[in-house]
């Protein structure tokens, strides 16, 4: 919808390619069905590593390899890694120390239905107010909520003590970091910022309840546009 929004203030028209770029993403924001969890958790800590991961980056052992922050789960017996599966990929062995969570995509049927059991469930919880169910239901906050339950569901959020993540600004590691800062303020958490900052990074704009205690970065330049364009604290 921010595309759309920019391409009509730009044209000061609505045409059909904007409308089919608003139903794509309707479409892809309900298209989530289920998600599971697959874990063999023999260990028990206060630190925590969130990423994401892919088949490629599992050895034929199991062994999951971190290509954000170049280790592997073997090197970090201390801390408990919550991955997120890109590919539904599950490896036959899952490490002692590692939790993942399968997110299971709808067909284009299920999708639809998707959406009409969110649209009204957003029209109720809102009175009618079409201006928020129009937020809400032209982002990915929905489906960046379900999956944070289902983590909540498995990890309770009070004995993270530690949170390490390569941070993207995405929503759900804004839900994540909120709420763990709501239920244990003392919680330590650190992101990475692993990639070129976009075009328009609005996403990275600081806010004391969403980001990262510490940020880590490369290069003095990322520091100049942090510190004076979206306001991270020196």
């Amino acid at each position: 919808p921010g595309y759309v929004k920019l391409k009509k203030l730009q044209t000061n028209r609505f045409d059909s390619n904007l409308l089919w770029i608003l139903i794509k993403g309707l479409l892809c924001d309900n298209s989530f069905s289920s998600i599971k969890v697959y874990e063999n958790i023999k260990i028990t800590s206060n630190k925590f590593i969130l990423s994401w991961c892919f088949k490629k980056n599992f050895n034929r052992r199991g062994i999951y390899h971190d290509t954000y922050f170049n280790i592997n789960t073997r090197e970090t017996t201390n801390y408990l890694w919550i991955l997120l599966s890109e590919d539904n990929f599950i490896p036959k062995e899952i490490p002692k120390n590692v939790i993942i969570f399968q997110i299971n995509r709808n067909n284009f049927i299920l999708r639809i239905f998707n959406f009409i059991k969110c649209f009204s469930y957003l029209l109720f919880r809102h009175n009618f107010s079409f201006a928020k169910i129009y937020h809400y239901i032209f982002s990915n906050t929905q489906s960046a909520l379900n999956l944070f339950n289902k983590i909540k569901t498995k990890i309770l959020l009070k004995n993270i003590n530690t949170l390490i993540l390569p941070y993207e600004g995405q929503v759900l590691q804004k839900i994540l970091i909120k709420e763990i800062r709501l239920v244990n303020p003392k919680a330590k958490i650190f992101g990475y910022l692993h990639s070129a900052l976009p075009a328009l990074p609005a996403e990275y704009i600081y806010d004391r309840n969403y980001c990262p205690d510490k940020l880590f970065y490369h290069g003095k330049s990322y520091k100049e546009i942090l510190s004076r364009k979206l306001y991270w604290p020196k």
